[in-house]
């Protein structure tokens, strides 16, 4: 919902799904994204790849758009060509601003930390977090294929356009590490039989 039909941003915001562009591929259902925050680190959703964004959807936490041209600040790309059953990352780095994913931006950075000044963040003396998202990729998966095949080569090139950083990382960044590990103790608790985790 636009509050500031006023503020030019805003509008944008409103109607952001029309800097998305154009659906590249359909849409990826069962993709998995981690995030930098304790409080989500693993996602499971729908995932739509547009030639100017991406959107994922999730049954628990909703909706979430990140149109490159307007939120991204930087981007980073860990083995997507993965295979013999290995993995990718697409990281995206989101700007600071207040279009982080739902109440993250606003809660604290970790669990036992003191939470955010909320009068700070209203009146702009604060800024909220920045929140990072990790596309997983896995190999030889439809996902892969149109991330690598369809949309990478719209998207460098708007990267390119807009001067957003793009760096080939050589291992998963620090922040990423704590969400790796609940994915792995997941996968681990599925491959058990643990109905906890069917």
């Amino acid at each position: 919902m636009c509050e500031n039909m006023h503020i030019g941003i805003e509008r944008l915001r409103a109607g952001e799904h029309h800097v998305l562009q154009t659906l590249c591929a359909p849409p990826e259902s069962d993709v998995v994204v981690l995030t930098d925050s304790p409080w989500l680190p693993v996602l499971r959703g729908e995932l739509r790849l547009f030639s100017g964004g991406v959107s994922f959807t999730t049954a628990r936490h909703g909706p979430h758009v990140l149109p490159f041209r307007i939120h991204l600040a930087a981007v980073g790309t860990l083995d997507m060509s993965a295979s013999d059953g290995q993995r990718g990352l697409l990281l995206l780095r989101q700007k600071v601003d207040s279009h982080a994913y739902g109440p993250l931006a606003h809660l604290p950075r970790s669990f036992g930390a003191s939470l955010p000044d909320a009068e700070a963040l209203k009146d702009g003396t604060a800024k909220p977090r920045a929140l990072s998202l990790a596309i997983v990729l896995p190999s030889g998966s439809s996902l892969q294929r149109a991330v690598a095949g369809v949309a990478w080569p719209l998207w460098t090139q708007l990267f390119a356009d807009c001067r957003i950083p793009l760096d080939s990382l050589a291992a998963p960044p620090e922040e990423f590490l704590p969400a790796l590990a609940v994915l792995q103790a997941e996968e681990r608790a599925q491959v058990q039989g643990d109905p906890a985790c069917g």
